[in-house]
């Protein structure tokens, strides 16, 4: 039992200071590459889960799961609220938002909404552009590139 113990302080301490370096990067004391080394391990084991699972259907490659995972990171940074939990929740909740649009899959509300139709996607990007970063802009118009580029040789 004095190893089960271990691991539970090992697992408090590893959120604890997670949480640390979050607050840290928000307040502009550390930079977000420091967060991202505690917090790559968790994202890399995701992306290769779900690149297992949705490959053949969703065409999708770990580096792009990847790319969304730094993506999640900021998208985390802003939503976190530290006394309603721990950052990692948070973080994992975004890096599943993200893996899920990367995968091409859609939620009944999207399903419905018109702005979401494939062909109208351009047009989405451009009514969000004010909300987000232009880094944002830039990856998901190289993510949408190498989409239409798989999509092209695959027929």
């Amino acid at each position: 039992t004095g190893g089960h113990n271990m691991q539970v302080v090992s697992l408090v301490t590893q959120s604890e200071r997670t949480n640390q370096l979050a607050a840290d990067v928000r307040d502009g004391k550390t930079d977000i590459l420091t967060l991202w080394a505690a917090v790559e391990r968790f994202a890399s084991q995701q992306a290769g889960r779900w690149t297992r699972a949705f490959r053949e259907s969703a065409g999708i490659e770990e580096s792009d799961l990847m790319q969304a995972a730094f993506l999640a990171l900021i998208e985390a940074l802003t939503a976190w609220k530290p006394e309603r939990g721990v950052f990692l929740t948070m973080f994992d909740f975004k890096l599943k938002s993200s893996f899920t649009a990367a995968c091409g899959m859609r939620t009944r509300r999207d399903k419905e909404d018109p702005l979401f139709n494939r062909n109208r996607l351009i047009c989405r990007w451009t009514l969000t552009a004010t909300v987000i970063s232009p880094l944002r802009i830039r990856s998901l118009i190289l993510w949408r590139r190498r989409a239409l580029k798989r999509s092209r040789n695959a027929n």
